[in-house]
């Protein structure tokens, strides 16, 4: 339990005597720009505004070009206290030497809590690495029993076995074992869909003890850019439908489904089909392309940030996509930067799952089966030759971005739990910013909530097919 109440004046700024500190772990931070680190990131210097944070981390990643990586050290980025661990580097294509990366960081970062200058209130674990949160008792311990928050990005190690990189085992039920058995006695417990929630519930975590908190993009920074748009104009795309898959090529995700509708519209010639980005099936990807000799594909790489309204505004369609039995594990953060951008999606998911309900519910595109590169061909000839539907559809996305995916609503809720784990009274100014609609999939109230002052920037592409 705490040894003190903390308490904020009613403005919401907050003495430094009386600012609750707050402690989280995670390895991926500034200037990593691996999406868990960037959602963490912009979670934590939000929450300066009403909490004292410190962020214990590891070496980044990936690092954009414009940043060196000198500047990942200890020290204070944008109000919040950082603290840098050493632990190994091997290469990421190594499968051990990714595992000791990850064993030595935990280890580093459990290790680096005694270099706290000032105990935690309360402490948030997240997953990465997917063992972190095993030492999150220990450090309940260590600090006095404070509250444990566990802040899930996916659910190990059944993602692992979604995905086919291990099997169902005595160390899969092991291990299963025991993580789960720290979120049950945990204070809160975070996940990013209702999907997760039912997992968690299944396997025993208290629904009181839940809260669905899904990622967000910054809407002020990413915005519709549907006419004249530079990234169409330095790609020579300008006269194409531009079908875009954008982010990691991770084994979470249903790509074989994308790679043979993308052949089944090889006598499309105004469809090209573009990915971006990178990860572990990229290069599977590129191979089968190249078999298949497929001439309306291309592969191109991440995309600087700063770039990308107008990376993103330049699909006519975005496309997301999900293997079978990954739902319940993981919910993909590109959702969101798709809706702000004003583009139609269209999801290859599972039925009665929240991705395909929030597609559908929201008439915000289409969903398709995982391995049904028919339906998923269809649907692009749909939108391709349909250019009031792609319309109306990125106008209902970009609604749906604002009225629940906003950067500044989802940390604030954020800020919200964290004042009821603390016992505190939430001050206004928080109390103000976490305003949200019930349900993500309320679209009805969506668009109560926000007008059309988005209008004007809600242009369609040039059609190119009537």
């Amino acid at each position: 339990m705490l040894t003190r109440q903390p308490e904020f004046v009613e403005n919401g700024a907050v003495s430094s005597a009386k600012r609750p500190h707050v402690v989280f772990l995670n390895r991926s931070y500034w200037p990593d720009t691996e999406a868990t680190g960037q959602l963490l990131t912009e979670l934590t210097t939000d929450l300066t505004a009403w909490f004292d944070v410190t962020v214990i981390a590891g070496r980044p990643n990936h690092v954009d070009k414009s940043v060196s990586t000198m500047q990942a050290t200890d020290g204070n980025y944008k109000g919040v206290t950082v603290h840098r661990v050493r632990h190994s580097a091997f290469s990421k294509h190594s499968t051990f030497g990714r595992l000791l990366n990850l064993l030595t960081f935990t280890v580093a970062a459990w290790r680096s809590t005694s270099r706290l200058v000032r105990s935690p209130d309360v402490i948030i674990v997240q997953t990465d690495p997917f063992f972190l949160p095993l030492i999150g008792r220990r450090l309940q311990r260590q600090f006095g029993n404070c509250p444990l928050v566990c802040y899930l990005q996916d659910l190990y190690p059944d993602i692992a076995v979604a995905v086919g990189k291990i099997r169902e085992g005595w160390l899969t039920r092991w291990l299963r074992k025991r993580l789960f058995s720290v979120y049950r006695t945990s204070q809160q417990v975070v996940v990013l869909s209702q999907d997760m929630r039912r997992r968690c519930e299944n396997h025993g975590v208290p629904s009181q003890s839940i809260e669905v908190i899904p990622n967000w993009t910054d809407t002020a920074a990413v915005k519709p850019i549907k006419t004249d748009n530079a990234f169409r104009r330095s790609h020579g795309i300008s006269d194409r439908f531009v079908v875009m898959y954008s982010g990691n090529m991770g084994l979470a995700h249903d790509l074989d489904t994308l790679i043979d509708a993308a052949a089944l519209l090889q006598d499309r010639r105004d469809i090209e089909w573009l990915f971006v980005g990178d990860g572990a099936q990229r290069k599977s990807m590129v191979n089968r392309v190249e078999t298949l000799k497929l001439s309306n594909v291309r592969f191109l790489p991440y995309q600087p940030r700063e770039f990308l309204s107008q990376s993103l505004s330049a699909a006519d369609v975005h496309l997301v996509s999900l293997r079978r039995n990954v739902a319940a594990c993981v919910m993909p953060s590109k959702l969101y930067g798709i809706l702000a951008s004003a583009t139609p999606a269209i999801a290859v998911t599972e039925p009665e799952t929240e991705l395909w309900d929030v597609i559908n519910q929201n008439e915000i595109g289409f969903t398709c089966l995982p391995g049904d590169a028919d339906s998923l061909a269809e649907r692009v000839r749909q939108l391709a030759d349909n250019a009031d539907l792609r319309f109306q559809q990125g106008q209902n996305a970009r609604r749906l971005a604002e009225a629940e995916y906003s950067r500044d609503r989802q940390t604030a809720r954020f800020g919200r739990l964290l004042c009821r784990v603390l016992g505190s009274d939430v001050p206004e100014s928080l109390r103000e910013h976490a305003t949200y609609a019930s349900s993500p999939t309320a679209m009805t109230q969506a668009h109560v909530m926000v007008t059309d002052r988005n209008a004007d920037c809600l242009e369609p592409s040039p059609a190119i097919v009537q």
